[in-house]
């Protein structure tokens, strides 16, 4: 083996593996916590990414199963409006006919009342005007003397059938 070849080949792989030991003595223990640190890491990562993963997967399907629970709540709330307003709406109907009906016996009775006052009154009116015409056709036809005892009867008279018209 010739010197240069020495030089040349063997040297440089004599430098490299010397160079190779002293790396692996001195930087074997930093470079392994380096590597560890760094596979752990990873490691933790994964197992985070992994959890965050099955977290959201659950979130999810509580979401859908909530999105399947609020459309048949919105089903049954819609059911339960429609039968309170259809029995809201019988109700209202109930009560307008019952106020109809209390209504048109009020006014009934108040337009009895009122023709029963008109009643009176005409019969107190016609009373007073036969009452004036028998005066006036009484002075006339009978004397001073006569008219007195006259008039005391019919008025009698008239009183009479005036109480035998109100019972």
């Amino acid at each position: 083996m010739s010197p240069e070849f020495m030089r040349l080949v063997i040297y440089p792989y004599i430098n490299y593996f010397i160079f190779l030991a002293i790396v692996i003595v001195f930087a074997r223990k930093p470079l392994r916590e380096y590597f560890s640190n760094l596979f752990n890491s990873f490691k933790k990562n994964t197992e985070d990414a992994q959890n965050a993963f099955d977290q959201a997967e659950k979130t999810h399907q509580k979401a859908l199963a909530r999105m399947d629970n609020l459309d048949r709540e919105i089903q049954e709330m819609k059911l339960a409006a429609e039968k309170t307003s259809e029995l809201e709406v019988r109700k209202i109907k109930e009560q307008a006919e019952q106020l109809s009906i209390h209504l048109s016996k009020e006014t009934k009775r108040i337009a009895e009342a009122e023709m029963n006052q008109a009643t009176a009154a005409l019969r107190e009116e016609m009373v007073r005007s036969v009452m004036a015409k028998v005066e006036s056709s009484i002075e006339k036809k009978i004397g001073a003397n006569q008219q007195g005892g006259v008039l005391e009867s019919a008025i009698s008279n008239f009183k009479d059938v005036k109480t035998n018209q109100r019972v």
